[in-house]
């Protein structure tokens, strides 16, 4: 009987035993450490004023990369859903925020460069419409033009390299300084966005899993627009400058940048997007670009 009293266990359900009395000592212990620091957090809270604890409410819910794992817990969720509560629930951060930040960036800096260009174009418009414009004064808009339709293709071509950016971001400021006239700047400026500044997260769903496929999705239509842009740039020297009218046409020469000024406009609105039947949809196609000027 004694014999059979010190008899060693089955192997596996010694282990198994030992690894559920474990893991759960380990989801106590996360469990404590959570509340702990919803606790440290809602002290935190009442010493604030109500216009600084609104004010953090992204960089708590979203931003902030020390709050990755504390975020997923219901600890949290739970503290966050008592004190901003708001008309979209606290979603899963999804793991690649970076490159969810970085693509919306490239985005946001093609929309506004073209929406700029579309600026100088209808300014010039105006000077043309005056008369007087010197066959030299119109061959350096052209210059320009096709210039900045270059600039556009590197910047899709490197867009992951931090120099073309920058190159870029240098190009788009001088233009818009330098492109209408003395009497008109256009200040061009792109900050860097951060997640929860970005519509994507809006995105309605049911669930975590729902709302991470949804984003997913956004972020395949995202890179589908900017190859699909490569693609129309790549033949730019067939639609950049066509039909182009002489210095001396009073009435072709408005009517020339107005045409320019649409297709940059076209470019900005295939790259803007709005929230449409619970997607993100952008307000024209990019196919539309890559047109001759007389179309528009």
């Amino acid at each position: 009987m004694a014999d059979a009293e010190v008899q060693p266990q089955d192997g596996r359900r010694y282990f198994s035993a030992r690894l559920d009395e474990e893991g759960e000592d380990i989801n106590r212990m996360v469990h404590d450490l959570a509340e702990r620091a919803v606790h440290f957090l809602e002290l935190s809270s009442r010493n604030q004023d109500s216009g600084f604890a609104s004010s953090i409410r992204p960089w708590l819910l979203a931003d902030d990369p020390d709050l990755i794992g504390l975020r997923r817990r219901a600890e949290f969720i739970r503290w966050a859903e008592q004190h901003y509560p708001d008309r979209y629930p606290n979603r899963l951060r999804p793991d690649n925020v970076h490159e969810i930040e970085l693509l919306y960036y490239e985005q946001l800096f093609i929309e506004r460069s073209a929406a700029m260009a579309a600026c100088v174009w209808k300014h010039r418009s105006a000077q043309g419409s005056n008369g007087g414009l010197s066959a030299e004064q119109l061959r350096e808009w052209l210059e320009d033009e096709e210039k900045w339709w270059d600039l556009v293709g590197k910047f899709v071509d490197n867009r992951r390299h931090w120099q073309t950016r920058c190159e870029a971001i240098r190009e788009m400021r001088e233009f818009g300084h330098n492109g209408a006239s003395s009497g008109m700047a256009y200040e061009f400026t792109v900050p860097y966005p951060v997640y929860s500044s970005d519509p994507i997260i809006h995105l309605p769903a049911s669930g975590d899993d729902e709302f991470i496929e949804k984003v997913e999705e956004a972020q395949r239509q995202r890179n589908g627009r900017v190859e699909d842009l490569w693609k129309i740039l790549k033949c730019r020297q067939e639609w950049c400058l066509v039909d182009v009218p002489s210095s001396s046409s009073p009435s072709g020469i408005p009517r020339f940048c107005d045409q320019l000024a649409a297709r940059w406009d076209m470019l900005a609105k295939s790259f803007r997007e709005e929230m449409a039947h619970d997607e993100l949809k952008p307000l024209a196609s990019v196919q539309k670009v890559g047109r001759r000027p007389g179309v528009f």
